[in-house]
């Protein structure tokens, strides 16, 4: 029950626009709970897919949402030159990518 009410809180924060990122942030530890535990108790092969695809849509929304989590990123550790921000720019890209590829691969 309780587990229940932890994902519901998330998913009505993704109805809004101003709380989408929140929501996502915050329902990415749930599927990533639970894609953990249904690969460590090597449930049904259904249930593990159905898991990964909620998981794999909770990280496109990180990438749509990708210029936020960059702006807010850079309030926190401050702005520095332009050329670091190239480059932490680049890194989140590579790892988005790299994300993408290992469930596509799978």
């Amino acid at each position: 029950m309780l587990l229940g009410f932890l994902e519901l809180m998330p998913a009505l924060l993704l109805f809004f626009k101003r709380t989408t990122l929140l929501g996502a942030i915050l329902m990415l530890q749930i599927t990533l709970n639970v894609v953990l535990i249904n690969y460590s108790l090597d449930l049904w092969p259904a249930t593990k897919i159905i898991s990964l695809s909620l998981l794999f849509l909770n990280l496109l929304i990180f990438a749509f949402e990708r210029d936020r989590i960059r702006s807010l990123f850079l309030t926190i550790v401050g702005k520095g030159s332009k050329a670091k921000s190239n480059i932490i720019e680049v890194i989140f890209n590579v790892a988005i990518i790299a994300i993408v590829s290992y469930f596509y691969l799978q």
